[in-house]
């Protein structure tokens, strides 16, 4: 009986001890997260998803640090499971649609940033600027069809850009350039077009606009 007891009372005392170690490791890998040291928030979060794996936001936070350092199929490994222990969570959604698009993925990226266009009208705890998810959810589509819609979108995205929004201007211009090289290239008067956005894309630093510069301005 004394060995139970013994044993009953280790046992808690250990699940305390490790307990406080979760919140110390979660509490050091937020303030590198905080301060933008992203290698070392990585670090702690994986010891953070040591502790206990059942929690989505350690697989969360993690991928948005991989995200940052550009480790995009990371991100999206990670983002992947924070999903699958919490499905249709609106962060994830997004980001998981967002690491797939940083991987030129653009298709397997529409579905999730449809979803997360339906789950943010629902969802208030959405944690990136609504303006972001237009953005990226008309990159995504843009080689696709209802070019209306990708229109829409990217005028709502240039209309509530702000300083939480993660693109730039040049970034805008692209993205016009692009809509407008495939969906509406045919048109009367689309040349010009194409060619001032491409060149505004351009001179502002997305030297991929080149090509489309290229073709258009003549």
């Amino acid at each position: 009986m004394k060995r139970l007891i013994f044993t009953v009372i280790a046992g808690l005392f250990l699940m305390n001890v490790n307990a406080q170690d979760e919140n110390s490791t979660y509490n050091k890998a937020m303030e590198y997260f905080q301060q933008q040291e992203y290698n070392f928030a990585v670090r702690e979060f994986t010891k953070c998803i040591g502790f206990d794996n059942s929690k989505p936001d350690y697989f969360y936070k993690q991928g948005l640090s991989h995200l940052a350092l550009k480790n995009y199929n990371k991100a999206y490994e990670s983002f992947v499971d924070a999903d699958g222990l919490s499905p249709n969570n609106v962060n994830y959604t997004y980001y998981i649609g967002v690491a797939l698009l940083k991987q030129n993925k653009g298709g397997d990226a529409t579905g999730y940033l449809d979803n997360a266009k339906r789950l943010v009208q629902k969802d208030t705890t959405a944690s990136f600027d609504h303006s972001d998810l237009d953005y990226y959810w008309a990159l995504a589509s843009v080689e696709d069809g209802y070019s209306d819609d990708i229109l829409r979108s990217i005028d709502s995205a240039k209309n509530n850009k702000n300083q939480a929004s993660t693109y730039s201007e040049a970034d805008l211009n692209y993205l016009y350039a692009l809509y407008y090289n495939y969906q509406k290239h045919e048109e009367e008067g689309s040349g010009e077009i194409i060619c001032n956005y491409a060149t505004k894309a351009y001179d502002g630093g997305r030297k991929d606009a080149k090509k489309i510069k290229k073709r258009w301005c003549n």
